[in-house]
This record gives structure tokens, C-alpha cells and sequence, in this order.
């Protein structure tokens, strides 16, 4: 699966906002940054407040099971 994202990733276009999307652990996503002077806790705060909305949200919700025929979808 993950060789897969990677293809795609590696076959889109950089000027698209996916193709700077990655995966990574916590020498690059934690370690890394600090050594360079960037607060990766401070960083995700200003996005969230920046770019975070309920209302764009999605929520999936993916199972083996299998829904029963008389039950209706329940939105809260």
C-alpha cells in the first residue's frame, strides 16, 4: 500500500498540494524540525486554526459488516 502512494505521489503534479503530502516518522516529522528550530506543536496549532472547519469536514466509516436492510442511516 504503501509503495502505491508513493507512486502516485511521485506521478502528480508539484505544484498540487498532494504531491507535498507524505508519511513519516518521528526523526522526520518530529526530530528533524527541532533540530532546525521549528515548534512542530506550534506549527500544527497555527494550521488548525488556520484551516480547520467542522463544516468541511468528512467522516467515513468503513467495516466488514454489512448493513441491515431496515436500518436508515443515523445522522447526528
Amino acid at each position: 500500500m504503501w509503495r502505491m502512494f508513493q507512486l502516485d505521489k511521485s506521478t502528480s503534479s508539484k505544484d498540487h498540494v498532494y504531491w507535498r503530502f507524505g508519511t513519516g516518522n518521528k526523526e522526520t516529522l518530529w526530530d528533524e524540525p527541532m533540530r532546525k528550530g521549528i515548534d512542530v506543536r506550534e506549527r500544527l496549532i497555527d494550521w488548525c486554526e488556520k484551516h480547520y472547519s467542522s463544516n468541511i469536514m468528512k467522516l467515513v466509516v468503513l467495516s466488514k459488516g454489512t448493513q441491515r436492510k431496515n436500518d436508515s442511516p443515523q445522522i447526528y
